[in-house]
């Protein structure tokens, strides 16, 4: 996910940045929505397997189109040695051409003493309890967020009597 809204800015005009970001994130989650709404409806009557090929088919359609209409990001085709390239796609999408830059000063030093803040004595506790209690980034696992008739807890607890039955959803 993070790939599309990247490229999406890069190839925007500067002053269409916000409102392209902001249609590209809405139309991501109204076409989740929208997923849902088509696969609750047949999945009953025709079940999961064939709601999911049918969602499958879209992609299997997508991908080729996309692999062969996208371009290339000019920063990554600079980074390849594919300067002529990079430089024939900023100019048919109006880019600034790329420059090769200088690598930081500081480096790996610096993203060593980034992970080491992490640690640091005001987050020494919040970021190994963040990596291990799932509720706290996963809300769809807190029980305010459950939606009806969802198991209390996930079914791998020990001593849980019911057996697991594929995502979560115990028998």
């Amino acid at each position: 996910m993070p790939l599309y809204p990247a490229m999406a800015l890069e190839f925007a005009p500067p002053r269409r940045a916000a409102l392209t970001t902001g249609l590209l994130m809405t139309s991501y989650h109204a076409g989740g929505i929208a997923a849902t709404g088509l696969g609750l409806t047949p999945a009953p009557a025709a079940g999961w397997r064939r709601v999911f090929w049918a969602g499958v088919l879209p992609a299997v359609i997508a991908v080729p189109l996309l692999l062969k209409l996208l371009p290339e990001s000019p920063g990554v085709l600079l980074a390849g040695r594919a300067r002529d390239r990079a430089r024939a796609v900023a100019d048919r999408y109006g880019l600034p051409r790329p420059t090769v830059v200088a690598a930081p000063a500081a480096g790996a030093k610096r993203r060593l003493a980034t992970v080491r803040a992490l640690f640091h004595p005001d987050a020494r506790w919040t970021t190994p309890l963040l990596w291990l209690w799932p509720d706290s980034w996963a809300p769809s696992r807190s029980p305010s967020y459950r939606w009806p008739g969802a198991p209390d807890g996930p079914p791998h607890l020990p001593g849980q009597r019911s057996r697991p039955q594929g995502f979560g959803v115990v028998a």
